[in-house]
């Protein structure tokens, strides 16, 4: 009897083992331990850190875009909108990873609005139309109006090849959430929110990719994406090429006082830059500091400017946007006087110049 119970418990545990390694096998994630047994207690990944905040057009310049029919994300207001009538794709440039941590704020269009895009991991050979890529893709999904969430793992080769582990009902905090992934030694660790312990793990492998954004379908807008990692290394080849710019302009006599005073302090924080988190902060503020840069102009000038722009009068011929945008701007022009600041006739000119050069006439006008 004693012989026969110790038989058929130890049928019984390998059962159990068995059964536990197909659930592990199937389910693809663990909470604890990613699939090759590694403690997973501590997500942090050390390493130099780039922090894109997108206050300006000029960071765009860091990534490729990819649109599904043509068009592509876009810089407006400090954000990256995706439109919500296709697939599209932003990949960091210059870097692959295979240890990192990214962490992305993403919004949509309103509380309540729909979701359908996250981060892009071990990327490779991304290009325009639906898929088009080899990568993990960390994905948040919801429908309009829902109050909680999916975060899927999705795996492309240049099509769809599945889903890989997926978590739902997770709380939607208004319109916006903090997507962040981490990988270590292979595993995949996502996160959400304020959340300190993983969603799940998923095993990945250690093959180096590229890291960006998908937007599928769905309006969002990208507010900031961090990113630290082993592989960002010190390169001052592009704040070099930005301080020569910056230089120039000072040097130039023909920006405004402002102007010269903003470029000479991204100057000095680019002669400090000693790490890569510093580089990476001088390259955004030069960024900054050369896109919002403003020549000169005199009172005459803008004198002569808004005379020009009087003549345009009628607004039906200009859609609503254009007109509202150029009228605001000849208002504030037209408020200025020859004592006004040297910084503030430079400005309206130039947005009013703006405003001027971007009405956009009606079709069949």
């Amino acid at each position: 009897m004693k012989r026969f119970f110790t038989k058929n418990l130890n049928v019984i545990l390998c059962v159990i083992m068995f059964v536990s390694l197909i659930v592990t096998s199937v389910v693809g994630f663990n909470l604890t331990k990613g699939k090759n047994g590694v403690d997973a207690t501590d997500y942090s990944v050390n390493g130099g850190r780039l922090t894109y905040n997108f206050d300006t057009a000029g960071e765009m310049q860091n990534f490729s875009l990819y649109g599904e029919f043509g068009s592509l994300p876009y810089h407006q207001a400090g954000k990256v909108y995706f439109r919500a009538v296709e697939e599209q794709k932003l990949i960091l440039n210059g870097y692959t990873f295979t240890d990192v941590e990214i962490i992305a704020k993403v919004q949509t269009i309103n509380d309540g609005g729909k979701f359908d895009g996250g981060l892009y991991i071990q990327a490779s050979n991304a290009g325009n139309g639906m898929d088009k890529i080899n990568a993990y893709n960390i994905n948040i999904e919801n429908e309009v109006g829902a109050s909680t969430y999916t975060v899927k793992l999705h795996l492309f080769a240049q099509a769809w090849s599945g889903i890989k582990a997926e978590k739902s009902g997770i709380t939607l905090k208004g319109a916006e959430v903090t997507l962040k992934a981490v990988v270590k030694s292979g595993i995949l660790y996502v996160f959400a929110d304020d959340m300190q312990n993983p969603i799940f793990n998923y095993s990945i492998g250690t093959d180096a990719g590229q890291i960006g954004f998908r937007s599928f379908y769905s309006p969002h807008m990208l507010d900031s994406l961090t990113i630290t990692s082993p592989s960002i290394t010190l390169d001052k080849a592009q704040l070099e090429s930005l301080k020569t710019s910056a230089l120039n302009m000072v040097n130039s006599g023909a920006y405004t006082d402002v102007s010269v005073s903003k470029l000479n302090s991204a100057i000095s924080l680019a002669n400090n830059a000693t790490t890569a988190t510093l580089v990476q902060e001088a390259t955004i503020r030069l960024n900054k500091a050369i896109d919002n840069a403003l020549i000169k102009r005199t009172f005459v000038e803008l004198t002569e400017l808004i005379s020009e722009a009087e003549q345009i009068t009628d607004g039906s011929k200009y859609t609503y946007n254009s007109f509202s945008t150029f009228t605001t701007a000849l208002s504030y022009a037209k408020g200025l006087t020859s004592s006004s600041a040297e910084h503030d006739i430079a400005l309206w000119y130039s947005e009013l110049q703006l405003a001027k050069d971007r009405l956009v006439i009606l079709a069949g006008v």
